[in-house]
């Protein structure tokens, strides 16, 4: 892991212990693309044998979606609704990245790279929101985008649960006053 590396990651440990603007892209848009990839990548594997991989993707992502919203804040200011995530984000965000890990190993029998470089590539993913439409080329990118998808749509549902000011500034989002 080289230090620029370490830096995003320690950026991004940091940046889920400050407020952040809510926005469709992370509750709506990367969660439906996350589906829409899964769709056209699933089409490519054989039914039967996916069953119990997206059974314990769908399991998993609605226990992280739901983890994920245990420490979330909510700060109303005049420019807007700002959302803090704290430990139970990173949690979760760590369950998905290790269940992806795995699910390689699985497939694969083996990583054709590093743990560490699979890490940084996530945490890219996450810090640069439009490197979340990347392509997922491993053998289980499909898996990778199921459990996104779940988890970030379980995220939004258990987030507007607990705090219903997250649908609403959503609805507000991007409209001229």
């Amino acid at each position: 892991m080289n230090i620029l590396g370490l830096l995003l990651i320690i950026y991004f440990i940091k940046e889920q212990f400050h407020f952040g603007a809510v926005s469709r892209v992370k509750y709506w848009i990367i969660p439906v693309v996350s589906f829409v990839m899964f769709w056209v990548q699933f089409v490519k594997v054989d039914v039967l044998e996916a069953l119990f991989p997206v059974f314990i993707c769908v399991v998993v992502g609605l226990f992280v979606g739901w983890l994920q919203t245990y420490h979330l804040q909510v700060k109303q200011t005049d420019s807007g609704l700002f959302v803090r995530s704290g430990f139970s984000y990173l949690l979760g965000w760590l369950i998905v990245f290790i269940m992806q890990v795995v699910m390689v190993i699985l497939v694969e029998g083996k990583l054709k790279e590093s743990v560490s470089g699979m890490l940084i590539e996530e945490v890219k993913r996450d810090v640069f929101t439009f490197l979340s439409f990347t392509p997922r080329e491993n053998v289980t990118g499909w898996l990778d985008w199921l459990l996104i998808g779940v988890t970030g749509l379980a995220y939004f549902y258990f987030s507007r649960c607990k705090y219903p000011e997250i649908g609403k500034a959503l609805k507000k989002t991007g409209k001229k006053h």
